[in-house]
């Protein structure tokens, strides 16, 4: 018999490395592969059970195209009309004439205008009278003058309110205390004030009028 002879296969660690990488290689690709595959299963599976869960919709067809028959249904049958007797001609009369109601006129009576007119209001500034004034302060402001005047009259003073003079380059409303007969009566009022108020005598002076 021939001896066979057997050759022996010797392989370097870098065409070991080699086949190793080529395996690891191909075992991640397929991998990868079902992991895609997997992916585009669940998906097709969850748009299966979105698509049988979803009500059924019934398609109506439009109002203008209903079956003639279902129109036909609908329409109601139309009353009778009697026609009136002539017996009932005869009876009917002729409606009487009612006279429209008289309308009360709108427009108030003499008594009524009387009645309703609102009370005049009282002039903010009191006309000036003739004699010696006691002049407390000039405001350019109305108001203010106004709120100093309402607090000496609350005190028993004559206060006054005088609208701004011609004369004057800005508006002033100036507040007065009078008018007294004698320049020593109004002098008299001018201390008092000043004691009443803490302020000097000289921050009041007299005016005549």
């Amino acid at each position: 018999m021939a001896q066979k002879d057997y050759r022996e296969l010797q392989l370097t660690s870098t065409q070991l490395a080699l086949i190793f990488i080529a395996i690891l290689a191909l075992g991640v690709v397929i991998f990868l592969l079902g992991v895609s595959v997997g992916k585009k299963q669940a998906v097709l599976t969850a748009q299966q059970s979105i698509e049988a869960n979803l009500p059924t919709e019934t398609l109506q067809p439009p109002p203008g195209e209903r079956a003639p028959a279902t129109k036909e249904k609908e329409r109601p049958t139309p009353a009778k009309t009697q026609l009136p007797s002539s017996s009932a001609k005869t009876k009917t009369t002729t409606p009487k004439s009612v006279a429209p109601p008289v309308k009360k006129s709108s427009f108030p009576t003499p008594s009524s205008r009387k009645s309703k007119t609102p009370p005049t209001p009282k002039p903010s500034s009191v006309a000036r009278k003739s004699g010696y004034y006691v002049q407390v302060g000039a405001y350019s402001n109305r108001n203010s003058a106004r709120i100093l005047a309402e607090k000496l009259r609350a005190q028993g003073y004559p206060a006054v309110v005088l609208e701004p003079f011609p004369t004057d380059r800005r508006p002033l409303y100036r507040v007065r205390v009078g008018a007294y007969a004698t320049r020593a009566e109004a002098l008299r009022i001018k201390d008092k004030l000043a004691r009443a108020t803490g302020r000097k005598k000289t921050d009041y002076f007299i005016v005549q009028d």
